[in-house]
């Protein structure tokens, strides 16, 4: 293997041969190695532990669903398209993607990708 390095000193006037970042080159590895590791599994852990509390947000939420429907228990939805609108109500049925709440105002359609949160209603 050669390549051409550039030099101050000619090689022959060298006490000894310089190989600048040879030595260097298997510890600089294994640390990057060692690195790309640790932020994988830090990287691994963190969406083990989002999908751990969104699993939880979901079955607590289908508990709450539940309670409502079957015994007109009053919820609480937090939308998130409309900025800080809150839909409270108990569950008349379920279709697909969609609640039927019955409220003050009447029967309402509210969408799962609109639900920002749940909590059932405090008296």
């Amino acid at each position: 293997m050669t390549w051409k390095k550039p030099r101050s000193v000619p090689l022959k006037d060298q006490l000894y041969a310089d190989r600048c970042m040879l030595k260097w080159q298997g510890m600089l590895l294994s640390d990057h190695n060692e690195r790309i590791d640790y932020e994988k599994d830090w990287e691994r852990q963190r969406r083990k532990a989002e999908e751990g509390a969104r699993r939880w947000d979901l079955d607590r939420w289908d508990e709450l669903i539940l309670d409502s429907l079957q015994e007109k228990t009053i919820l609480c939805f937090v939308l998130e398209a409309e900025e800080g609108a809150i839909v409270c109500g108990s569950v008349l049925r379920l279709e697909g993607q969609a609640l039927w709440l019955k409220t003050d105002r009447g029967p309402r359609k509210v969408l799962k990708q609109q639900v920002r949160g749940i909590e059932p209603k405090v008296p």
